[in-house]
């Protein structure tokens, strides 16, 4: 019925603006991983992989993981998003 957790669901995206801490994108990545996020955008001077200073603050498996299951496309404002 309305509401179940069968029904379909909209594809959820996060667009990441102007970040500067590659910490801070690498733990969002991991949270997007976890909460079935399927695409994120870097939109500007957000870093995004494979920039080695972000993989660098996502561990692996834990890096690979959130890569394969929220693709990351870097795109140059969020108006292209």
């Amino acid at each position: 019925g309305k509401g179940s957790l069968s029904a379909p669901r909209l594809p959820l995206v996060l667009v990441l603006d102007g970040l500067r801490s590659t910490s801070n994108v690498a733990s969002l990545l991991r949270t997007c991983a976890a909460a079935g996020v399927q695409e994120v955008l870097a939109c500007g001077i957000t870093p995004a992989p494979p920039d080695p200073a972000v993989l660098r603050f996502a561990p692996e498996p834990g890096a690979a993981s959130a890569l394969r299951r929220a693709p990351v496309r870097q795109v140059g404002s969020t108006r292209e998003a």
